[in-house]
């Protein structure tokens, strides 16, 4: 069985941050337009807390992919 090419992986994590970010900013725009903050946390700190759990999100995903291809390569 061939294994997936290293650009078709990357390209489909990259449309599941975009799709997770296009949510985040969806949730930010609802929580704004209701007034609805997480502990009455401003705005702009409740967006960089998001964004820091994207980021963080991303490089866990991208460790956890490599360290799988390095065990599936045996």
């Amino acid at each position: 069985m061939e294994s997936t090419p290293w650009w078709v992986q990357v390209r489909l994590y990259l449309t599941l941050v975009v799709l997770l970010l296009l949510a985040v900013v969806v949730g930010l725009n609802f929580a704004q337009r209701t007034r609805f903050w997480w502990f009455g946390v401003h705005e702009v700190a409740t967006a960089w807390f998001l964004l820091a759990a994207l980021a963080l999100g991303f490089v866990l995903g991208l460790g956890a992919a490599w360290w799988w291809g390095r065990r599936r390569a045996g």
